[in-house]
């Protein structure tokens, strides 16, 4: 993670910064590939926040998802796949399909 980039750590997506980028054309892809990689992929975080806040943790998946599917961001194959992954474990949690991992 850059921690010292201009802009400081990042920030979890929130709906206003992916609208903010859709219709502005921002699409710098260290905020999403930081974003994805600090609060959805690292597994430390990702089940501090799962644990804290579940409708949370799947709202960054959701953001993430979104984004790639969008063409804001751009990012491996692989990432996607680990991101809808986890999107379909928790939306089976929050569901009650399924109990927490």
């Amino acid at each position: 993670m850059n921690l010292n980039h201009p802009a400081g750590p990042p920030h979890p997506p929130t709906p206003s910064a992916q609208g903010w980028g859709a219709t502005t054309g921002y699409q710098d892809q260290w905020t999403w590939d930081q974003a994805s990689e600090t609060y959805a992929l690292d597994p430390e975080m990702s089940a501090k926040l799962r644990a804290a806040n579940p409708q949370a943790y799947a709202n960054v998946l959701r953001r993430c998802l979104e984004a790639a599917g969008r063409g804001i961001w751009r990012p491996d194959e692989s990432v996607v796949q680990q991101l809808r992954q986890r999107f379909a474990e928790m939306d089976d949690e929050l569901e009650g399909v399924a109990g927490p991992r």
